[in-house]
């Protein structure tokens, strides 16, 4: 086999072997680009435009109008994110829009190496800033119970755990706000611990109060209220008969039984003298 042949042999395995490391040694960095409307309209050249991750601020850059093309695109954005020494591969980033840093509904993943056209939209007048969430239990105690509450960014999910399990996943609206009523898998009486988690991981947890209802026949009893005030006083009864009338009524009744009585059986005949 001559030289020649060895060596090309030698360099096309050495590309084979090379070229997988090299596809695999994407750079820590991604881009992310597109065009920018706030409630429909194209928002200002120099509009802030902010990336955040697990709710800390990453980078920000500014608005311009694109002329690369044929025609100006108003309201532009390009997002180059370094991700050296902070792992932000597959993590997800959330954006806002202005000084106000009013969310915006898109989202999108971190890729190594990553050119990612990402048109942001916000239609969110009073959302909070990302990394916010609030939850409340209505009520915190009974046999079942409503969980409430708001999450920024909008129109990501939740997951919802009861007892350290896993519960339901529930969607936000376009405001991050998002109400499911939890009915628990167990029915033991005790506390026990609500508990919600946002694509970022972070959590809030709340204390819910299982109390069974008394079951009483057929019938439901819940618990025991306090006792109610004393109520008013009823207006006065009639005022009796007098005694002396019955009495005098019973007399004359008397009276004509005896007058009856006595003509009945007639007066006693006087005997005649003997003769």
């Amino acid at each position: 086999m001559s030289k020649f042949i060895i060596i090309l042999v030698i360099g096309i395995l050495a590309i084979l072997i090379l070229l997988p490391s090299m596809a695999l040694a994407q750079p820590d960095v991604c881009i992310f680009y597109g065009t920018v409307t706030l409630d429909g309209r194209s928002v200002e050249d120099g509009t802030k435009i902010t990336a955040w991750i697990d709710g800390e601020k990453v980078i920000s850059t500014t608005t311009y109008t694109n002329t690369d093309g044929q025609r100006p695109v108003l309201s532009s954005y390009v997002l180059t994110i370094d991700g050296t020494g902070n792992s932000y591969n597959k993590k997800t980033f959330a954006f806002t829009i202005g000084d106000h840093f009013q969310p915006a509904a898109e989202v999108a993943v971190f890729k190594n190496g990553g050119n990612i056209a990402l048109d942001l939209t916000s239609h969110c007048q009073d959302c909070h800033e990302p990394g916010f969430l609030e939850i409340e239990l209505r009520p915190s105690e009974g046999v079942a119970t409503n969980i409430c509450g708001e999450v920024s960014p909008p129109n990501l999910p939740v997951t919802i755990y009861f007892d350290e399990e896993p519960y339901s996943t529930v969607n936000t609206d376009r405001k991050g706000k998002f109400c499911t009523q939890i009915i628990p898998p167990i029915s033991d009486p005790g506390e026990y611990t609500v508990t919600v988690i946002n694509v970022w991981d972070k959590e809030l947890s709340e204390t819910f109060t299982i109390r069974t209802p008394v079951l009483d026949g057929s019938v439901i009893r819940g618990k025991q209220g306090p006792r109610g005030e004393p109520g008013e006083p009823g207006e006065p009864g009639e005022d009796g008969k007098d005694g002396k009338s019955t009495v005098t009524l019973v007399g004359l009744i008397t009276a004509i039984g005896a007058a009856v009585l006595i003509l009945v059986m007639g007066y006693p005949s006087k005997q005649n003298p003997p003769s």
